[in-house]
């Protein structure tokens, strides 16, 4: 099949179900994929073209493609900062990729509680009803490192987050489990910790400063 024809077929099956920054950048994966110019420069990326491929099979396209597989040596020992950091595009479709149960729906607002706020996993499966006071501002009193006390922040607009909030109950293994099937499944290098990189990164964006 042309290169084209190819291209094409995966846009039309695909527009809609992925957000249009993660097709895009799809889109340009393919192209290098049916050219012949694979560049593995972090597991993401490796993880990324193997997505692209599974998903070609899924609309009856199998390319007879190597992927070199990635590896840990030189500068890939070190974790890439952009591939930690995850975007608005990038959370959307993490979270279309939890599990439709009441869990996954835990797990859901997790993740945006961390993304949001910038709460470390424990500090979220933590939080408690009385953690949380909603007014004007939500604000999050949290036990943190070392049983120390500290104050986070959401925006007012997520309150939803904190609406009718009674606890968590999906453990540390359940949120890890499911982080690496949706960073698998997306293609995208992330763990729970990235949404906690990703607030601070937004934050300084912002002019904040979290010395």
């Amino acid at each position: 099949m042309e290169k084209e024809k190819v291209i094409n077929s995966f846009k039309n099956k695909y527009k809609g179900l992925l957000s249009d920054n993660t097709l895009k950048q799809y889109v340009v994966m393919l192209g290098q994929l049916l050219d012949g110019e694979i560049s593995i420069t972090s597991k993401s990326k490796y993880l990324q073209y193997k997505t692209i491929l599974a998903k070609l099979g899924e609309i009856g396209i199998d390319l007879d493609v190597n992927i070199p597989k990635w590896t840990k040596k030189g500068s890939g020992i070190k974790k890439n900062i952009l591939d930690k950091y995850v975007g608005e595009d990038d959370l959307q479709d993490i979270l279309e990729c939890v599990p439709g149960t009441d869990k996954g729906r835990e797990l859901a607002r997790a993740i945006e509680i961390s993304y949001y706020s910038g709460l470390r996993l424990a500090e979220v499966l933590g939080l408690k009803a009385s953690d949380i006071v909603a007014e004007d501002y939500i604000r999050l009193e949290v036990t943190g490192k070392g049983d120390k006390y500290r104050t986070a922040y959401l925006p007012r607009y997520k309150r939803r987050l904190v609406r009718d909030f009674v606890g968590f109950s999906i453990s540390d293994r359940y949120v890890k489990k499911n982080m690496e099937r949706i960073s698998e499944k997306t293609g995208l290098n992330f763990s729970f910790h990235s949404f906690r990189h990703s607030f601070a990164s937004n934050f300084l964006k912002k002019g904040g400063n979290i010395a």
